[in-house]
């Protein structure tokens, strides 16, 4: 299947081949290995000299990528005499530079990433058609790089919107609807044909080792019922929200019981004698009496279930703000004498998205304008290490090792074209 679009302000669109799935797709290659290659490789130097700095030399010269392993890898680092203190921010033992079970990180502004991901034409174009809508920038500032080196934890359930708040439009300042976009440039999913445990057919997202991201389908389905059954008064309500983050942490979310709500709900919502028939076993659905064509009622139940989504360097992923992901455990495991799962897993999110007039005196707004043309991202305003990104600013600032890394290249934007500034805001949209 390919998506073929017309060229839009003289600019020629690929086409790209896709996987449709439930509430998402995924596109193939739509940065080329060679790129991925470069971002990946750039971005794990700077993350071992963020994370490790004075030691960061001595290790990639030893361990290569593999040095990022120790971020995760308690007892390797105690061997090399690594103090966990470097990883902290601040010093602070419950804080980390790079989280073991998200691989969130601390850092927002690689230029690596920002000229080869962020200003790249496709992905706009790609989102764009979603949106039908030319008019994009990254309404909420730049997101963290997700690294997940060897041995990091399954994630928590994320949904990148806030759950208990009404859903606004698309160019709302305020808990906009939205797609969520990641480009994968780093997996351990590959091409070549690998023999596979016996039991590969059951991995789920409890049991999978390889760092793929999963996709709760459904979940948009039943969106408005599953607000009521997890909110704190709720059958199954999930944990308190922590006030001052972007998205949604659904812990401990109680998937069983809430399908058995669900059910519960839709069997309630399709009681009508003449969509029965009488069996052994109770009422089923029959089809003998239903309508057909576009008034014919969706009666089959549609439960919420994990959906794995196997992406390789270069792919990219879109789906709807409504779908909770999660990410697998990333750990090396042994098959046929072969290492399998060897690989750090990279995603790197990009939130473009329509620009409203109300964006231009936001907040947003001036922590992307601010983060690009200084390099200081997220709210400074408060001073937090949570809110913005210090513990990289002052890397960046003393960086010396790696002149590619430092703030002055990272806020160097003199080859920007008109389409950059305009979404970076740097320039304004005609609205």
């Amino acid at each position: 299947m390919e998506n073929s679009s017309p060229p839009t302000n003289g600019v020629t669109k690929k086409s790209f081949l896709f996987q449709q799935g439930k509430g998402y797709r995924l596109y193939s290659v739509v940065i080329d290995t060679q790129t991925s290659s470069y971002v990946f490789a750039n971005t794990t130097i700077e993350i071992c000299y963020f994370a490790f700095e004075n030691h960061a030399k001595d290790l990639i010269s030893k361990y290569g990528v593999n040095s990022t392993r120790l971020i995760t890898d308690t007892l390797a680092r105690k061997e090399l005499g690594i103090s966990d203190n470097v990883l902290r921010r601040n010093g602070n033992s419950r804080e980390s530079k790079l989280l073991k079970k998200s691989g969130k990180t601390s850092m927002y502004v690689s230029k690596y990433i920002r000229d080869y991901i962020r200003r790249n034409r496709d992905i706009f174009n790609i989102l764009s058609d979603f949106y039908a809508n030319n008019k994009l920038a990254f309404t909420n500032s730049l997101d963290y790089l997700i690294y997940k080196p060897v041995m990091s934890e399954k994630s928590l359930p994320i949904l990148d919107c806030h759950i208990f708040e009404p859903l606004q439009a698309a160019t709302s300042v305020v808990n906009p609807f939205h797609y969520v976009c990641f480009v994968c440039v780093s997996s351990n999913s590959s091409d070549v044909n690998k023999p596979l445990p016996v039991n590969h057919h059951k991995i789920t997202a409890d049991n999978d080792m390889d760092g793929s991201i999963y996709l709760l389908e459904n979940f948009d389905v039943h969106f408005e019922d599953i607000k009521d059954i997890i909110r704190p008064s709720g059958k199954y309500p999930i944990n308190k929200q922590k006030k001052n983050i972007e998205v949604s942490l659904l812990e401990n979310l109680d998937i069983n019981g809430i399908n058995d709500e669900l059910r519960r709900i839709h069997e309630s919502k399709f009681d009508y004698p003449k969509f029965k028939k009488r069996s052994t076993d109770g009422f089923n659905f029959t089809t003998e009496s239903l309508p057909s064509g576009p008034n014919r009622p969706d009666y089959e139940f549609k439960p919420l279930e994990w959906k794995k989504v196997e992406m390789k360097p270069g792919d990219l992923l879109v789906f709807d703000c409504r779908i909770p992901y999660m990410t697998a455990a990333n750990k090396a495991i042994m098959w046929n004498g072969e290492i399998l799962n060897n690989n750090p897993v990279v995603f790197i999110p990009v939130s473009l998205r329509p620009v409203g007039k109300d964006w231009y005196s936001s907040q947003k707004y001036k922590e992307l304008t601010e983060a690009i043309k200084t390099g200081k991202a997220g709210n400074w305003g408060k001073r937090t290490y949570k809110g913005c990104n210090m513990d990289e600013f002052r890397w960046r600032s003393t960086e010396r090792s790696l002149p590619g890394s430092t703030i002055g290249e990272c806020v160097d934007i003199k080859d920007f074209l008109p389409h950059d500034r305009l979404i970076f805001g740097l320039d304004k949209y005609i609205l």
